[in-house]
């Protein structure tokens, strides 16, 4: 049995299917728009989200930990803290993943996965 015939018993839609509806929101219009509508009109919340994550890291023992970032989008908080960690990100939008592959703010690349391909070997 692939992948695609892996049937999610609470929607009755197979898990491909799902992953298909949801990835097709965050299509390139969403990624070029992405600063518009998240980063600029709350620029106080990515300040203090800023202050907190130097704060985290500064207070680890470890000079480079490992940093999971669930839903990293374009990896907007990776590119401010090049080469403070090992960073891994994980997304369902391929769009948002091609923008953070080609940030020119890392000075250590990160890794990017793409979140469904990921949630679709695991359940085979």
């Amino acid at each position: 049995m692939d992948a695609s015939q892996v049937r999610d018993g609470s929607t009755g839609f197979n898990r491909r299917q799902n992953a298909e509806r949801v990835t097709a929101i965050y299509r390139e219009s969403y990624a070029a728009a992405y600063a518009s509508l998240y980063v600029e009109p709350w620029r106080r919340k990515h300040e203090l989200n800023l202050h907190n994550l130097a704060q985290i890291l500064d207070a680890l023992p470890v000079a480079q930990p490992s940093w999971l970032d669930l839903a990293c989008g374009q990896a907007w908080h990776f590119a401010r803290f090049g080469g403070r960690a090992r960073m891994y990100g994980l997304d369902l939008s391929p769009a948002q993943l091609a923008r953070a592959r080609l940030s020119p703010h890392f000075s250590n690349p990160a890794r990017v996965a793409d979140g469904p391909a990921i949630i679709l070997a695991a359940s085979v």
